[in-house]
Parts: C-alpha cells; sequence; structure tokens
C-alpha cells in the first residue's frame, strides 16, 4: 500500500535497483519479455544527461520509489 504525499523526480545513481525492479514490474504487467542487458541498455540511457531518453521516479513520503514514468 502507497501513501501520499508524492514526489517526482529523475533517478540518481543510487535508483538503479529499484528502477530495474519497477520497470521489471511494468514489461511482465505488459507481458513484455526484458533481459538484463536491454535493462543496463536502459538504465545507462536514462542516467546520461546527454542522452534523449528520460525517466521519472515517483516516491512516497518516506522516498521510497513505488512508479516509473518516462519524462
Amino acid at each position: 500500500m502507497t501513501s501520499g504525499p508524492f514526489t517526482v523526480g529523475p533517478p540518481g545513481p543510487d535508483d538503479a535497483v529499484v528502477w530495474r525492479e519497477l520497470y521489471r514490474a511494468f514489461a511482465d504487467f505488459y507481458q513484455e519479455a526484458v533481459t538484463d542487458a536491454q535493462l543496463d541498455l536502459t538504465w545507462s540511457w536514462i542516467t546520461d544527461p546527454g542522452h534523449d531518453v528520460k525517466a521519472l521516479l515517483v516516491r512516497e513520503a518516506s522516498r521510497t520509489a513505488v512508479g516509473l514514468a518516462p519524462a
């Protein structure tokens, strides 16, 4: 169960593990296979300030990431 208020912002270097968990859950929901290599590549894109692919994490007041979104 999640509770507000929520904040939305870019993921940081320490968010790699939770981002992977959230992304895998997203892919599983849509019944899409995703490999570790695909996750690594996507993470490298969203953490590269010069890349066009950006992402956001939704966090509870406790700072726990509970959702993700493209930016």
